[in-house]
């Protein structure tokens, strides 16, 4: 990733309409910092700095999601006076986004075959679809949760509260984070802020998860500025926690 070339009107000082770049570059980092850090008190991943209260899954995705979307599109809406696709909400390639989608979602298969089944994969998020009500009846059997049966109506809840909340994680920071913040630096340097917050906040998932995530961010970063959007992200994270849940489920019941 190289910096902006002094022809691509994305990083003028004083953009298309609205407020300067200075200040949509400086503004986005304010509140990409200040949002990000409430959620990891309120999340309750890291276990020295969280809220004493903690949120069910259902609050946790509504708190979130919330959170993502509407302070960042208020600002930038009625505040900043700027284009909802300078921060990378627009359709962009489309066709290309999905099929690039498609393939990675595809690809993504045995690394959910090698870590959906383990342990700390199976405990985490058979407790998070038990919380969601989409497993019931489930009981220890030798130190593990087994058994138990699926409300396939509250799995379909569940995966489209998924899909809001991915859209929502994508863009804060593939696009609302990534392409604000490339207003007052480099590509690269922002891509590196933006991924920063997203690894942090995987804190209390399972070990894999949690370093995956670096490496997944950045590898995500380049992908949203090919594409001039952040929707090509969304499925493709989507699309690898809908198999995860599924994978889960698989090795739940086998």
């Amino acid at each position: 990733m190289a910096k902006r070339s002094s022809n691509d009107t994305s990083g003028a000082s004083t953009g298309s309409r609205g407020a300067s770049d200075e200040l949509v570059g400086w503004s986005t980092l304010a509140f990409g910092m200040a949002i990000s850090t409430l959620l990891l008190w309120k999340n309750g991943g890291w276990p020295v700095f969280r809220c004493p209260t903690q949120m069910n899954v259902v609050e946790f995705n509504l708190f979130n999601i919330c959170m993502l979307l509407a302070p960042p599109l208020t600002w930038i809406l009625v505040v900043l006076r700027r284009d909802l696709s300078d921060f990378g909400l627009t359709p962009g390639n489309a066709r290309g986004a999905l099929i690039l989608s498609l393939i990675v979602g595809v690809a993504y298969i045995p690394v959910l075959a090698l870590f959906s089944g383990q342990q700390a994969f199976q405990s985490y998020y058979t407790r998070v679809l038990m919380d969601d009500r989409v497993l019931y009846g489930v009981g220890w059997v030798n130190g593990k949760l087994s058994g138990g049966q699926i409300d396939y109506g509250r799995l379909v809840q569940h995966e489209l509260m998924m899909l809001m909340y991915m859209l929502a994680w994508e863009w804060f920071f593939r696009g609302y984070l990534l392409f604000g913040l490339r207003k007052i630096m480099p590509t690269w340097a922002a891509a590196l802020v933006q991924v920063l917050p997203f690894f942090i906040l995987h804190l209390g998932k399972p070990p894999a998860e949690f370093w995956s995530s670096l490496a997944g961010g950045l590898i995500l970063a380049p992908v949203a500025i090919r594409y001039k959007s952040f929707l090509p992200c969304f499925l493709m994270h989507y699309f690898i926690s809908l198999g995860n849940d599924i994978a889960v489920l698989y090795f739940h019941f086998r």
